[in-house]
């Protein structure tokens, strides 16, 4: 074992039974391969200069996933609640972008905000494919409108 901590190997993590695990590494490059793939094969090596460059790259949305813009203020209207009600997002300023959309993705390896990086991942993508269920997605916003509805006026 190597005397310098930096260089030490991490001791493998137990899987459960039949759950195949693969290094962050891969699942990194995976999740970089399939967000790469909305893209036409010639586009594909400008979005990992952008990655490179900026550490975000632009992504047509519509195909393989869409996005959801939700403002602040209701994610912030979550600190005490999360009790769903009716969907109707339109007034609460939610907008579903998809065909003729695109989006900033930042590479799968931002994983937190600095001073020269504001657009990251919040939560790793568990595999390439795994992104965030549209239901719950549905959930958070109906959680935010029902607290935004029961706020005392100031």
């Amino acid at each position: 074992m190597p005397s310098n901590p930096s260089h030490s190997v991490l001791p493998p993590v137990a899987a459960d039974p039949g759950v195949l695990e693969h290094p962050t590494s891969d699942r990194r490059s995976a999740a970089e391969h399939r967000l790469l793939a909305t893209l036409p094969p010639p586009s594909r090596d400008r979005a990992r200069l952008e990655w490179q460059q900026h550490a975000v790259a632009m992504l047509p949305l519509g195909i393989d996933f869409s996005a959801v813009r939700i403002p602040g203020r209701l994610v912030l209207a979550l600190a005490d609640s999360t009790e769903p009600s009716e969907l109707d997002w339109r007034p609460l300023d939610v907008e579903c972008l998809g065909l003729g959309s695109y989006l900033g993705v930042p590479r799968a390896d931002a994983l937190e905000c600095t001073r020269a990086r504001v657009t990251y991942w919040s939560v790793p993508m568990a595999s390439a494919a795994t992104l965030c269920r549209p239901l719950k997605v549905a959930r958070l916003i109906a959680a935010a409108r029902q607290c935004l509805a029961t706020e005392p006026e100031a």
